[in-house]
C-alpha cells in the first residue's frame, strides 16, 4: 500500500508568510507528498477571490483511501483560528479515512480583537491565556506548536529554515516598516514595505537593511527577530503575544477601519450611470510617540540555529512515527 503525506494548511499565494511557513519544503521525505486547503475541507468556507489552493482535494482522498495509506501533517501560519474550526471538525470525523499518522507542525492560535471600549493588548492578553488548544488538536499522534508557555511542545515556524537567513546583512537604515498588507502602518518617510510580496530573500533583505524593525505583521516581527534586529510589533490577534522571544509591543488602543470611496458620477434617475471604485480597504492605526517604544525594544543573538534544532529534533520524531 503507497504511503502519502497531506500536507493541510492555507494555500494562498498572496501571503509570503503562509508560503515560507510549510515544514513540508525543508526535509525530505520518503513518501510522495499533496497539499490540502485547509479552507476547503469546509464547505460553507466563503471561497476567496484567489480560489482555493493544493494539489489534492478531500473527494481525492475519500476515492483512494483503499489504495492509499495518508498521513496528515498541519502546518504552517496560524492555523488555529476559529475560521478554521469546522475544517478541523469534518477531518476528525475522517481520520479512518485517512488512516495513518496526524502531525501538527509548528501551528499556532490566532484570536482577533480590533475594537471596543478597553484597549486592545488587555484584549489579546486574555484571549491567549484562555485559547482552547483541546478543541483543534485532540485527535492529533503528535503535537508541536509555534506558541511559547502552554501544555505542548514548542516548535517555531518552520521559515527559519530558509537557506536565506545564513546570508549576511549589514544595516543601511535606522527603522524600517514592515506592515502586514491589511494593517497599515504609516510612520513618516520610513523605508517600507508590505508582506504580500512573492519573495522571502526580498523581504529578508528588507527587514535586514534595518537596526529596528516596525511591524504589523507576525512574520515580519518573527524574521527580524531570527536576523538579530530590535523589533516593535504593532498587534492585531494574540500570535503576536506568544513569540518565545517576544519584541516590544507597542500600546495601541485600536485598530480603525479605512475605507476610501470615490463617486465621479451620482445615481441618475434613470440609473443609467453609477461608477464607483473602493480604493484600500484596510485597517490604520495611531502610531504617535512609536519612538518611546522602539527605545525599549531589545535585539536577541544567536538565536536561529536553536529555531532550527527545535524542528530538525520535530522532524525526527515525525520520522519516527511514520515509520510505525
Amino acid at each position: 500500500m503507497e504511503n502519502v503525506i497531506v500536507n493541510a494548511h492555507v494555500v494562498d499565494s498572496r501571503n509570503i508568510g503562509d508560503l515560507a511557513s510549510s515544514p513540508i519544503p525543508y526535509f525530505d521525505f520518503d513518501y510522495r507528498v499533496e497539499t490540502l486547503d485547509l479552507r476547503s475541507i469546509d464547505p460553507k468556507f466563503s471561497v476567496p477571490q484567489s480560489g482555493f489552493g493544493g494539489s489534492i482535494t478531500l473527494d481525492e482522498i475519500r476515492k483512494t483511501s483503499d489504495q492509499v495509506r495518508y498521513h496528515l501533517i498541519i502546518g504552517g501560519g496560524g492555523l488555529l483560528y476559529k475560521q478554521f474550526l469546522r475544517s478541523y471538525k469534518i477531518l476528525e470525523s475522517l481520520k479512518s479515512v485517512f488512516r495513518g499518522h496526524w502531525i501538527a507542525w509548528g501551528v499556532g492560535q490566532q484570536v482577533y480583537a480590533l475594537s471596543g471600549e478597553k484597549s486592545l493588548i488587555p484584549q489579546l492578553s486574555a484571549a491567549r491565556d484562555g485559547f482552547a488548544y483541546q478543541q483543534y488538536l485532540s485527535m492529533f499522534d503528535l503535537v508541536g506548536i509555534r506558541d511559547q508557555g502552554f501544555d505542548y511542545d514548542w516548535i517555531p515556524c518552520a521559515s527559519c529554515l530558509h537557506p536565506t537567513f545564513d546570508k549576511p546583512r549589514e544595516p543601511r537604515h535606522d527603522v524600517v516598516v514592515f506592515s502586514h498588507r491589511k494593517f497599515k502602518l504609516k510612520l513618516g518617510n520610513l523605508p517600507c514595505m508590505s508582506h504580500d510580496t512573492q519573495s522571502l530573500e526580498e523581504v529578508i533583505d528588507f527587514l535586514g537593511s534595518g537596526k529596528t524593525i516596525i511591524s504589523s505583521s507576525y512574520h515580519g516581527a518573527y524574521w527580524g527577530t531570527l536576523l538579530g534586529r530590535r523589533v516593535v510589533a504593532f498587534p492585531f490577534s494574540t500570535k503576536f503575544l506568544t513569540l518565545k522571544h517576544p519584541p516590544v509591543i507597542y500600546p495601541i488602543q485600536q485598530w480603525n477601519y479605512s475605507r476610501f470611496k470615490f463617486r465621479p458620477f451620482k445615481q441618475g434617475f434613470l440609473n443609467r450611470i453609477k461608477l464607483e471604485y473602493t480604493y484600500g480597504n484596510h485597517y490604520t492605526c495611531r502610531t504617535q510617540n512609536w519612538q518611546a517604544t522602539a527605545a525599549l525594544s531589545q535585539s536577541y543573538s544567536d538565536i536561529l540555529q536553536q529555531y532550527r534544532d527545535a524542528n530538525i529534533h520535530f522532524y525526527r520524531r515525525v520520522l519516527s512515527l511514520l515509520s510505525e
